[in-house]
């Protein structure tokens, strides 16, 4: 056989790879991904044109007591604390709120100037506001909250678009979270809410990045990321500390997704030791810019304790947390990571399983509450299952209980879209 002889083994192969690069190719010619990125002026135009619709002629509940009352409000508190260095009063609620009262109260509160400016009559049980400067001062505390979360939203596409390799997934991911008309609505009030979805799902992504850098200075931008977006999200609701150990599972879950490729590329001891480095560094450091944003936790350690490591048995979390990435740490020093491979070369099977565990129990919940709410029935006889209406306390529940109720708002806030993909996944998967 001569050289120039191909089998037709090799040549079929050769048509195969020509097959499968051929979209590729002709998308990266018709759509630079310059271009795919640009595209996503569109969607954003888009949410912007929605978002600025009707910002002052509604009011939810609460959002007074941000933006001003008879005295004054929690947003003006704080910069007035800031203002007259008086640090204890930086502690301006319980969420506790600081990132409304940072980028929505940086505009707003000098356009609104003194509360009683808009009292036309006061009376002992009720009060008349001018409708015009009402008007005016909503404007001028949701306007930043919309532009904000707008530009926090490039963000978005450029995470998804590095995790991704592929522009048009991460144009489409960041176009549809965008232009989600629960978040979009969310992202109109004057509420903590209003910056808790974005700075905590950014710092999941930035998270995702800092576990999948390969260079120092990946590790160094992406991890200072996650830190500045984590510390924010607290800084928004406390709820956000569920993060701590949120993070630690993503961590072994990479460790475990791809540790086939890591031992085939002999970087798994150094992969485990750079995550493993930077996981407490991460933690301590939202810590820190938590504190130093809200001085009182720094005048009133009490605040930092209560804040941080009682909420929700925090601090039991924190602490297993830290023995399993003291465990990680110790074994990629002192062992070479061979625990881990020994760990993670049984434990392969639990890439395929878990995920299938995740969507099943979520479709079936779906099942379960389109039952209940169809034939107005309790499946299973979960308190809060059917109407949300509080029939006990819920912690004083049994935690597989506890776990249930919650399934109905999981389900609700989940889109169609989101619940028919999950269970597409479910029956194409392997």
């Amino acid at each position: 056989m001569s050289k120039k002889q191909k089998t037709p083994q090799k040549t079929k192969r050769k048509e195969e790879l020509k097959v499968e690069k051929a979209p590729a190719e002709v998308v990266k010619k018709i759509l630079p991904a310059w271009l795919w990125l640009f595209l996503f002026v569109l969607p954003l135009g888009v949410y912007f044109f929605f978002g600025f619709q009707h910002l002052t002629e509604f009011e939810t509940a609460d959002e007074h007591l941000w933006i001003s009352n008879l005295y004054t409000g929690r947003i003006q508190q704080y910069w007035t604390a800031l203002e007259q260095k008086d640090w204890a009063k930086t502690r301006i609620n319980d969420k506790p709120g600081v990132t409304l009262a940072l980028i929505s109260g940086g505009f707003g509160r000098e356009k609104e100037g003194s509360v009683t400016d808009k009292i036309i009559q006061k009376e002992n049980k009720w009060t008349i506001y001018n409708a015009e400067k009402t008007q005016a001062v909503y404007r001028a505390y949701r306007t930043p909250i919309v532009i904000a979360n707008g530009l926090l939203s490039l963000f978005l596409l450029l995470a998804f678009w590095r995790l991704t390799k592929k522009p048009w997934l991460a144009l489409a991911s960041a176009s549809l979270i965008m232009l989600s008309p629960t978040l979009l609505g969310i992202s109109q009030i004057i509420n903590p809410d209003a910056f808790l979805w974005i700075f905590s799902f950014a710092s999941v992504l930035a998270f995702a990045l800092f576990l999948k850098a390969e260079k120092w200075w990946l590790y160094l931008v992406d991890g200072l990321c996650t830190l500045i977006l984590l510390a924010l999200a607290i800084l928004s609701k406390y709820v956000a500390l569920i993060f701590f150990p949120f993070f630690m599972a993503m961590l072994l879950w990479y460790l475990l997704a791809d540790y086939q490729r890591l031992v085939a590329e002999k970087s798994l001891r150094k992969k485990v030791i750079a995550t493993a480095l930077g996981f407490p560094l991460i933690i301590a450091g939202a810590i820190g810019l938590f504190a130093l944003l809200m001085p009182a936790a720094i005048i009133k350690p009490e605040i930092l304790q209560k804040a941080i490591f009682e909420f929700g048995g925090m601090k039991n979390m924190l602490l297993i947390c830290g023995y399993i990435d003291l465990a990680l740490l110790l074994d990629a020093v002192l062992l070479k990571s061979s625990l881990l491979k020994f760990l993670g070369k049984y434990a392969q099977f639990l890439k395929v399983l878990l995920p299938k565990i995740i969507y099943f129990l979520i479709v079936a919940l779906f099942a379960v509450t389109i039952y209940n709410w169809s034939f107005k029935d309790n499946f299973l006889q979960a308190p809060f299952f059917i109407d949300g209406v509080k029939s006990s306390p819920i912690l004083s529940l049994s935690l597989p209980m506890q776990m249930l109720s919650q399934a109905q708002p999981i389900i609700y806030a989940s889109t169609p879209i989101v619940l028919a993909l999950m269970f597409f996944i479910l029956i194409k998967s392997d």
